[in-house]
Parts: C-alpha cells; sequence; structure tokens
C-alpha cells in the first residue's frame, strides 16, 4: 500500500506515469529501430519500404498507444525468438506493426493506413496471404477488444489521473458552474422570466399588479414595466430585463415578444449543449437562421403600407392597441395617434419624413372616462394660475420661462447677522423686500406676459404680477419649462442677474396663443402656435394607476406608428410571421450540410412559441390552432402565390388572411425583435461559466 500512495497525488501521479511511459517509448523505438535494420538483411527487398515506414511510427501520442505499443514489442519479441522460419518472423512482425500503426493513425487522424495495407499485401504475396490476412484480423480484435477496454481503461481510471483543478477548488466559499452544469443554470433562471411574462401576451393576455418597496401599485402587462418592476437577482436574468428596456427605448413595442422568443431560443440551445453539441456550432446555426429570417420578411412578408389604402395607418395602430387597457375606444385612440404624428412631422433636407416622436406630450389628467381624453395641437401643463384675478387668455405672449421663485427674499440658514439696535431688524427686512421687488421690477420691464416657474409665486409678487396684467404659473416641472422655452425660442433663466450686478432680462420666448381651461375640477395651460411643432395628448381616467397604463399604451402606439411611417413596409400580425419563417427554416435546414442544420431547426422550433401562447392566452387549443395554420401556410406557399400572410385571429379563433383583415405590424419592429433575442441568446449560450464570489471576495 505504501508504494502506491503516490496515486493519492495528481501531481506525482502523472510525474510517474510520465517517467514510465517515456522509458519505454525509448525502448520501444529501440527495438523497432533493431528489428528493421535487421529485416534490412533478413527480408526481401520488397519489405525494405514498409519496414523503413515504421521508423516513421515510433513516436507515441496517447497513454492508449503506449499501452498498445507495450504489446506489440513483447510479441514481437516472442515472434523473434520462438519462431525459427525467416519468413514467419517477418509476416509476424508485418502484421503486428501494421496494427501498431493503425492505433497511431487513429489519433493523428491521417488516412496513411489505406498506403500501408497496399504495402503490406504486395509484401504478401502468395502462399502466406490466407495465413498473413488472418493473423491481421486476430491482432485487431486482440489489440482493440481487449488491450484497449481493460488496460487503457485501467489506467484512464485511477484516481485523480484526469481530474482537473475547477475554479470552486480556487475559491473559497464561491460557487462555480461550468460547461453544461453553467448552461442550464442560466436556461433554468430565463424560463422563470418566460413563464412569468408569458401570460400577459397578445391581445387576450392578463394584467400584473407590481407593487413596489414603497408600496406603490401599477396595474399593466406592458412587458418592460412588468420586468422593471420585478426583484431580478439572476445575473442571467437581468440580461432579459435590460433587453426588455431597450427594445422598449429604441422600438417601444414588442418587448414581451423579443423576451418570450430570446428564453425560448436559449432553451432549445442549452438542450441541444446538454446532448453534446459544440455551443459554437449552435451560435453559428443561430446566425445563419437569423440571416435568413430577415432576407425573407424582406422578400416575401413585407408589403408596402401605402399601397394598402388609407387605413393602413389605421389598422397598425388597432393592431398596437388591441392588447392595451385603450382598445375599449380603439376607435378615437386611433385618430389621436394618427394626428399626433402629423402635427409634428417635418422634412430634412434629403426631403425624407421624420417624426420626433419625443415633441409629442403626453399629459395624465385624473378625472373623467377614457372616452375623454383628446389631442391639442401645442403644448399642456397641469398646472394652474397663481391668482384667479390674473388673466386667463393671451394673445401673442410674451413667455418667461425661470428657475428660480418668486417669493420673499430670505438669507441662507449658514449666514448669521449680529445688530445691536433692534431697529436695523427691520431695515433687514425692508431690504430683503426690496430684493424680491426689485425681480419683479426687472420681469415686468422685460415686457413679458406670462411667466413659469418651477418655484412658488407669494401673495406680494402675485399681487404685483397681477397688477400690472402678467399671468403668473407655479410649480411647472422643469422638463416642461425646458421644452417650453426651447418650442418658444428661449431659455430657461437660473438668474435674472447680469454680468454688471444689475437686474435684466434680454431672451423672452413668443407664441400665439396662452389660455387657461377647465378640465373638470382643475385648470390646464394651453400654449399654441409656437416656433416648434408640438403636440399634447391630455388622457383621463379614473385613477392614477389607469392613467400610467394608458399613457405606456399611447408611447408604444405612437413608436409603431413611427416605425410604420419612416419604413412604409408592414408585415402581417396573429403569429403569421414566425409560422412563415419557421416552415422557411425547417426547408432551408436540409440544405445545410453542417452541423449547424440542427440549430437552425430549434430556431424554427423557438419562433412557433410566438403563436402558440397567443392562442394558448385566448383560451384556444394551441397545438391544433398552430397545426391548423401551418398546414394552411403549407398549401399556400405550394400555390402558384409564395406569399404566406395566413394568421390567428384570436378573438374568433379562425385562420385568416391577416393583411385583408388589418392585422398589420411594422417590419422594421419584428426584424429588430429578431435582431435583439438571437443576440441575446447568442450571448448567454457563449457563457461556459459562472464564477460567483462570496461576499468578502467580490470587493477585491
Amino acid at each position: 500500500m505504501t508504494s502506491l500512495r503516490f496515486l493519492n497525488d495528481p501531481t506525482m501521479t502523472k510525474s510517474v506515469f510520465s517517467t514510465f511511459s517515456s522509458a519505454f517509448f525509448k525502448l520501444d523505438s529501440f527495438v523497432t529501430l533493431t528489428l528493421t535494420l535487421l529485416g534490412i538483411f533478413l527480408v526481401p527487398r520488397e519489405c525494405m519500404k514498409l519496414l523503413s515506414s515504421l521508423v516513421i511510427a515510433t513516436p507515441i501520442f496517447s497513454l492508449k498507444c503506449f499501452c498498445i505499443s507495450l504489446f506489440n514489442i513483447l510479441t514481437a519479441l516472442s515472434a523473434f525468438f520462438v519462431q525459427g522460419r525467416r519468413e514467419h518472423i517477418l509476416l509476424r512482425f508485418t502484421v503486428i506493426s501494421t496494427v501498431w500503426f493503425s492505433s497511431i493513425l487513429d489519433h493523428i487522424r491521417v488516412n496513411f493506413l489505406s498506403g500501408n495495407i497496399s504495402l503490406f499485401k504486395k509484401c504478401c504475396e502468395g502462399q502466406h496471404r490466407p495465413y498473413v490476412m488472418g493473423l491481421w484480423y486476430i491482432h485487431w480484435i486482440r489489440t482493440y477488444f481487449c488491450l484497449h477496454s481493460k488496460m487503457y481503461n485501467f489506467m484512464k481510471n485511477l484516481p485523480y489521473m484526469n481530474k482537473e483543478i475547477s475554479t470552486a477548488d480556487i475559491l473559497s466559499g464561491g460557487e462555480s458552474y461550468s460547461g453544461i452544469s453553467a448552461v442550464e443554470k442560466n436556461a433554468k433562471a430565463m424560463m422563470k422570466v418566460y413563464n412569468s411574462i408569458k401570460t400577459s401576451f397578445g391581445p387576450l393576455g392578463l394584467d400584473k399588479m407590481c407593487v413596489d418597496s414603497a408600496g406603490e401599485v401599477s396595474i399593466t402587462n406592458d412587458g418592460a414595466t412588468i420586468l422593471q418592476n420585478m426583484v431580478v437577482d439572476d445575473p442571467a436574468a437581468k440580461i432579459l430585463v435590460d433587453l426588455a428596456t431597450q427594445q422598449d427605448h429604441e422600438v417601444g413595442d414588442g418587448t414581451t415578444s423579443v423576451v418570450l422568443i430570446a428564453a425560448s431560443l436559449i432553451e432549445k440551445g442549452a438542450r441541444l449543449i446538454a446532448s453534446g453539441v459544440h455551443p459554437s456550432v449552435v451560435v453559428s446555426g443561430y446566425k445563419m437562421a437569423f440571416n435568413e429570417c430577415v432576407q425573407f420578411i424582406k422578400k416575401s412578408m413585407s408589403k408596402n403600407a401605402l399601397n394598402l389604402g388609407p387605413k393602413a395607418l389605421k389598422n397598425v395602430v388597432k393592431t398596437s392597441i388591441s392588447s392595451k387597457v385603450i382598445n375599449s375606444e380603439n376607435e378615437p385612440f386611433c385618430g389621436i395617434v394618427i394626428d399626433a404624428l402629423k402635427c409634428i412631422e417635418s422634412i430634412r433636407e434629403n426631403k425624407k419624413n421624420v417624426y420626433p416622436i419625443e415633441d409629442i406630450n403626453i399629459l395624465k389628467h385624473p378625472g373623467g372616462s377614457i372616452k375623454e381624453s383628446f389631442l391639442y395641437q401645442g403644448y399642456a401643463l397641469n398646472c394652474s394660475l397663481a391668482s384667479s384675478f390674473m388673466k386667463k387668455q393671451i394673445k401673442k405672449p410674451k413667455i418667461l420661462c425661470i428657475d428660480f421663485g418668486l417669493q420673499k427674499y430670505k438669507n441662507p440658514l449658514t449666514v448669521n447677522i449680529v445688530v445691536d439696535d433692534p431697529n436695523k431688524l427691520e431695515d433687514i427686512r425692508k431690504k430683503e423686500l426690496e430684493i424680491t421687488k426689485k425681480q419683479v421690477k426687472a420681469i415686468i420691464d422685460s415686457g413679458a406676459d406670462v411667466v413659469l416657474t418651477t418655484r412658488g409665486i407669494d401673495d406680494m409678487c402675485t399681487k404685483i404680477l397681477a397688477e400690472a396684467g402678467i399671468a403668473g404659473i407655479r410649480r411647472c416641472k422643469k422638463e416642461d419649462l425646458v421644452v417650453i422655452a426651447k418650442a418658444t425660442g428661449t431659455s430657461l433663466i437660473n438668474s435674472i442677474s447680469d454680468l454688471n450686478g444689475g437686474d435684466s432680462i434680454t431672451t423672452l420666448g413668443s407664441a400665439d396663443k396662452f389660455e387657461v381651461v377647465l378640465i373638470g375640477e382643475e385648470e390646464c395651460i394651453f400654449i399654441n402656435g409656437l416656433k416648434r411643432k408640438m403636440a399634447s395628448i391630455i388622457l383621463r381616467g379614473a385613477n392614477s394607476q389607469l392613467l400610467d397604463e394608458m399613457q405606456r399604451s399611447v408611447h408604444d402606439a405612437i413608436c409603431v406608428l413611427k416605425r410604420t411611417l419612416e419604413s412604409n413596409h408592414v408585415v402581417p400580425g396573429g403569429g403569421s410571421v414566425e409560422c412563415a419563417l419557421s416552415l422557411m427554416l425547417e426547408k432551408f435546414a436540409f440544405t445545410v450540410n453542417s452541423k449547424e442544420h440542427v440549430a437552425i431547426h430549434r430556431y424554427a422550433e423557438s419562433l412557433l412559441s410566438i403563436p402558440k401562447i397567443l392562442a394558448t392566452n385566448a383560451g384556444l387549443d394551441s397545438n391544433e390552432i398552430v397545426a391548423s395554420l401551418m398546414s394552411s401556410q403549407s398549401k399556400e406557399a405550394s400555390s402558384s402565390s409564395s406569399q404566406r400572410f395566413l394568421g390567428i385571429d384570436v378573438m374568433t379563433g379562425k385562420i385568416q388572411d391577416n393583411f385583408e383583415f388589418g392585422i398589420i405590424e411594422p417590419s422594421m419592429n419584428k426584424m429588430k425583435s429578431l435582431k435583439a433575442a438571437t443576440e441575446a441568446a447568442i450571448s448567454i449560450l457563449r457563457i461556459n461559466e459562472v464564477i460567483i464570489l462570496p461576499p468578502d471576495q467580490s470587493k477585491n
């Protein structure tokens, strides 16, 4: 037992076996060379070429070759000393060497064996041929079934022989997941997000109630909002949250679908990797599938929106808001969204229409019903006048935007004033009033008709402004004033003091009309005729949660319509694109001769998750609906028309031409969603190891 103690030490074990193998390698080379030299004098010239070639095969490349070569050496030596006939010795040695040669060639993967066999047959013409061929197969079986299965596996399974040091062994208290376990861990985290969000997808998807740490409640079915309110600890799952957020910022819609496709791609890819497919093959297959999808959408699935008639834009908005809370009033909201985009439309120098949606102000005004929402061509503020005696309507007003308050000046708390005479305190108060009055006087002298401030306006300043015929609006949001200042041609002023120490105002904005409108029981400020095209959508609703969801819905519809107007290309909705792409990829996979065809098949299966979830959330049999849709699209593809526009109508459960029934989406949104989902899936599947540091090591 003492002599085998080195087996418990992996370093010493490898060192001993390395020394042991090196000695036998040298012996093996020496014996082979000796037998070759003897063969020069003992064998005919026909075998010289074969025997000299054996010298090339002396390097041993693995433990397997070492065991095989050891067996062959012993057999060759016994044949050399026991057998008497030199022809027998030659043939015996030739057969054994050829078997040894084949084992070496198996490792270096060079097809040299066939050439060796031809030489072997050339040397063995005549009466010894049957005997030599018999020995060939006998030694082949003995070598590969006895030696390979016993000696090699025995040494392979020795303690610590093949054990590698993992990252978890280096970390004290940390966790490490490598290989398939890392991929499966990430896939499980993705599927948790997938299962949580899939029920809110589609026109008949359900809502989620999200309560944050402060107790704020939000009810929504918007994918980005749901994920942002989730407390996600897993780093892989956070990638999906970032994916949805980025999709919301760049595209505005399709946040749920992009997460569902990405999670499905990751889950399918993880299964492939677990079955033995290399991650690089999966990644390459996904890239090939995505490129084919983009080309197919451009060539076969998209149509020009202008060719679909005047209702095309309206149908795009209807499709977008079909899953939103404002779907009950889709007709008025379609008009509001379309008119809002037309209000801000501008033409660049290259004669291309642009739609800066940041110039659309969505104002939430509590009270009333959803159908009371309306569009205003201008800018609207949820603020009120500082006094009811101020003007409520001014034409051609001069507008001043300030970022300070019109209140009685007070020294900061850090300023200490020491006085000996109590009468001087009154002088200090008077001086503070004079400072405030100077500010108000500078505003009056500037010729401003409307003053908007982010701070307050006290009673004294309110009285002075009202007497001067100036409308004062207080407590405005700074973001609103920045927009109004740019739209009116001025800037937000932080101070009225000039470089010389005096109080003066030189920049004022202008507009066509300023008015105060009573909406419900609260006032609202409206400014129109701005130098910059602006539009405001005033939303009415029963409570703040409803208004928040309405705002998200209108924002998504605006983004979708913008993409449609800029690209002028739309695709059918209702799972039509995904089913068509799946059918196309299945056919394309059969034309791929490399291993990537397996990943392309899985990509096609992942796309079918969209129509399946649509049908499931509508209370339909997803398998039956998707099978019927795939069958219908296959029949149409086989006909004269190569375009596949059949999709699901979740309201009726029928298969129909969604272009004809007005269920359409921007093609740009669909391609961007596929791109984002594919890139996210690839980034996750390429992760080979997950290292989680303990808290005390994370800082270092």
